[in-house]
């Protein structure tokens, strides 16, 4: 209000129908065009489109006083949409994030892949957070303009409401208010003016609409922020929970390697991780493979045997059965007969997931111990088998393979999205190593969708060795143990050496062996040594069992 009676008496000059105005109603339509203009942050008017309320000097030049401003107020309207495309980025940023969390809950804790996506989390919480920031100083900024616009708006309405005619002294005339000249009419022509003012009537209008409009901006970037402050939190939750994990498995690997190291006292070289199928444990297992044997150059070998949690299984109507995740149907198979047929219904994939942690779990664990991934295998049956396929494409360091003894791939489509992600920038070294054995007489898994599921893998750029047994069924025999030895065997001790070469020739080769990384004889990735010299804790049951 005040600025809109200042901005009048400047603008009104001595002699003019403007000024007369202000002298009659304390305001005028001019000084309420320059508050309005400054509280909404649009240009006012020109005088011609204020009838009379030209500012001009005694010279006809602009008034000093309102010579515009080099920087003009935003435009509410602008603003608020600005806001609210912003808003819309930081949601999609927010949902972005959560959807990466809940496809592959591992990817923010291993390897390579992992670390550059806590990096970007950081980065995008730092920027949200700005974001967010900005929009809620833009809502303020909004709120106090449309404040000041809903005041010009009332004081142009006061001012169309007539003034009370001053008291004056008996005998005194009476003061008329200004006639608005009109050229090339006769004295008794002249109407004397109607109030309040058509143009002032409109003023009042348009101040009122803008006021409308003030508001409703200032409502607009409001909630905008709003939305922006919920993003940037989803954001920033989403990098402390990957922070938080990363500290509970490093924590959690530590706590069981001291465990392992403290009940072992023999060096250990290289580990096999073993997954009993659905409905069993580790027990019958250790006692079927006992056999399984690896030679001296190995080293040590610790063998690994989690066992699954108890949990309902669909196939057995609820009943709650030692699975590392629930199989809905049986058979394994790509059609389930009927009428009419119809797909097989898949696994749950966050149920693989879940799974999987636990298998990585142990691994972390071995690595804490000080024995490197790359002399860790894993090998299962069934449904344990299932998982070793995701355990070890979904890992983000290089392992020393995987056994599958008549396994399945369960989440195909999620599996290969998730190997994808686990694949470090560089790619790797050497493909991931797998051995598929499968009976041909298999009625639980369809011996035809285990064939194509191995050109599949092979497909995600793993190297398959794929033996079908024509006389088995769902299980495993004699055969099918030596071969699972004959593959552990090339996997961590390597081929056997070959026989020592006579004095001469060794002198004449200059001992290139070593020169090609110092590794031993028959090693398979050179980590058989490292683990050695880390002095690894003890290997708990060399040998199964």
């Amino acid at each position: 209000g005040s600025g809109g009676a200042a901005a009048a008496a400047a603008m009104a000059t001595p002699g003019s129908d403007a000024a007369a105005a202000s002298a009659w109603s304390g305001r005028s339509p001019a000084g309420l065009q320059a508050g309005a203009a400054a509280a909404t942050g649009s240009r006012p008017p020109s005088g011609s489109q204020v009838g009379d309320a030209a500012p001009a000097g005694e010279d006809g030049q602009l008034a000093e006083e309102q010579e515009p401003e080099e920087v003009l107020p935003r435009d509410m309207g602008a603003v608020a949409e600005e806001a609210e495309i912003c808003a819309h980025h930081l949601d999609l940023v927010a949902e972005d994030v959560q959807l990466r969390m809940e496809e592959d809950d591992l990817l923010p804790t291993i390897g390579e892949r992992g670390d550059e996506r806590r990096l970007r989390l950081r980065g995008q919480v730092d920027a949200t957070r700005a974001e967010a920031e900005r929009l809620a100083a833009d809502a303020e900024e909004l709120a106090a303009r449309a404040v000041e616009a809903g005041e010009q708006a009332d004081e142009a309405s006061r001012a169309l409401i007539p003034p009370e005619p001053e008291e004056l002294p008996e005998g005194a005339a009476q003061p008329q208010p200004p006639k608005k000249e009109r050229d090339g009419l006769p004295e008794s022509d002249e109407e004397e003016e109607e109030w309040p003012p058509k143009e002032m009537v409109e003023l009042a209008e348009r101040l009122q609409a803008e006021a409308v409009q003030a508001a409703a901006s200032a409502k607009r970037t409001a909630a905008a922020a709003e939305r922006g402050a919920a993003s940037a939190e989803v954001v920033r939750e989403a990098s402390e929970a990957a922070e938080a994990e990363v500290r509970r498995r490093g924590d959690a690997a530590v706590r069981v390697a001291k465990f392992w190291a403290g009940a072992r006292r023999e060096q250990m070289q290289c580990a096999i991780i073993w997954l009993h199928g659905q409905g069993e444990s580790e027990a019958s297992w250790q006692t079927k493979l006992k056999g399984v044997t690896l030679p001296e150059r190995a080293g040590s070998c610790r063998w690994i045997w989690p066992r699954a949690q108890l949990q309902p299984c669909s196939t057995r109507g609820g009943v709650l059965t030692p699975q590392w995740f629930d199989t809905p149907e049986f058979p394994i198979c790509r059609v389930i007969r009927g009428v009419p047929d119809r797909p097989r219904i898949d696994e749950d994939p966050k149920e693989l997931t879940r799974a999987t942690t636990r298998i990585h779990a142990a691994i972390e664990a071995l690595e804490a111990e000080g024995l490197p991934s790359d002399r860790i295998a894993l090998a299962g049956f069934g449904q344990g088998a299932a998982l070793v396929l995701h355990a070890v494409l979904r890992f983000q360091r290089p392992l020393a393979g995987g056994a599958m003894l008549s396994g399945w791939m369960p989440c195909k489509e999620a599996l290969r999205k998730a190997a994808e992600n686990s694949t470090p920038p560089e790619g790797w070294e050497s493909p991931p190593e797998f051995l598929w054995c499968h009976g041909a007489r298999d009625g639980v898994v369809e011996p035809g969708l285990a064939a194509e599921s191995s050109r599949a893998l092979k497909e995600m750029g793993a190297r398959v060795q794929f033996r079908l047994f024509p006389e088995l069924s769902f299980g495993l025999d004699e055969e099918v143990i030596r071969t699972l030895e004959t593959w552990l065997v090339d996997r961590l001790a390597g081929p056997e050496p070959g026989p020592p070469a006579e004095e001469g020739e060794e002198r004449a080769e200059g001992g290139v062996e070593g020169e090609e990384g110092g590794r031993p004889p028959g090693s398979a990735s050179g980590s058989a040594a490292a683990g050695s010299a880390a002095g690894v804790g003890s290997a708990p049951g060399s040998g199964a069992g």
